[in-house]
């Protein structure tokens, strides 16, 4: 009985994941600019609690370039009024022919954000729907941004990244 429980448990998880990933891929992109080497899209990411926006750039080319996941849109210095903008680096991602996907979050450097180690869903969500949206292959991704952040079974395995 414990085991069709376990069991029961198990495909219940497998089955919600599979319509989180449903969603995520099926998420619609508003074009925002449109130029000869690239498209600026916007898009709204279902997310729990509540959905974020994201923003993709994605090359106008059919080649299968390497994908990037930013997991925020600016990097703000706490100690001055200084920001960095991540847009640019995926414009210029673009231009050779990468696809791209920044998350709409503002973290602060040096103290460490709220937000962090709470974005791997999103960033997840991020991934899938480029992956649907854009040329991309399936072992070529950089994820930019906290590491704590990073979807992946290594980061739910080790005791520190779990959430109480």
């Amino acid at each position: 009985m414990r085991l069709c429980s376990v069991f029961l448990g198990g495909l219940l998880m497998f089955s919600t994941s599979l319509v989180a990933q449903t969603a995520c891929r099926q998420a619609s992109g508003v074009v925002i600019e449109g130029r000869d080497t690239f498209t600026i899209l916007s898009i709204t990411l279902p997310s729990q609690p509540t959905s974020i926006a994201a923003t993709a750039v994605v090359a106008n080319s059919n080649r299968r370039a390497g994908a990037y996941v930013f997991t925020l849109s600016k990097l703000r210095a706490l100690d001055s009024q200084r920001s960095i903008e991540m847009s640019p680096a995926a414009i210029q991602l673009a231009t050779e022919g990468h696809f791209s996907i920044m998350l709409e979050r503002v973290l602060t450097w040096p103290d460490i954000n709220d937000t962090v180690r709470q974005m791997r869903q999103q960033a997840l969500c991020a991934e899938q729907w480029l992956s649907t949206h854009a040329a991309t292959k399936a072992d070529d991704w950089t994820f930019i941004g906290p590491k704590e952040d990073i979807p992946g079974l290594s980061n739910y395995a080790r005791p520190e990244m779990r959430q109480a």
